[in-house]
């Protein structure tokens, strides 16, 4: 992790990752990826803080609830190509 930015923003930041990856399965589960990848817990969990970040920030932007449903890495993820527009 870098030094540089807020220390404060950055501790808040890992806490907040060590709490979604406890408690909700997509993360468990990017995260376990992203372990088995790196071979490292502190850069599989520097990879939950960034997408930790783009889906707060995309939660904010649309204005709308976490849907893990919708994910790439999702089973039931439906590619807008693939939805038929009768």
């Amino acid at each position: 992790m870098s030094k540089q930015g807020s220390p404060w923003l950055r501790n808040i930041l890992f806490q907040m990752a060590v709490g979604v990856v406890t408690w909700e399965p997509y993360f468990r589960k990017t995260f376990l990826r992203k372990k088995k990848e790196f071979k490292s817990y502190k850069k599989a969990m520097v990879a939950v803080i960034n997408k930790l970040i783009r889906v707060i920030y995309g939660i904010c932007k649309k204005g709308t609830y976490f849907n893990p449903g919708l994910s790439f890495y999702s089973k039931n993820y439906v590619s807008i190509c693939e939805v038929s527009h009768a």
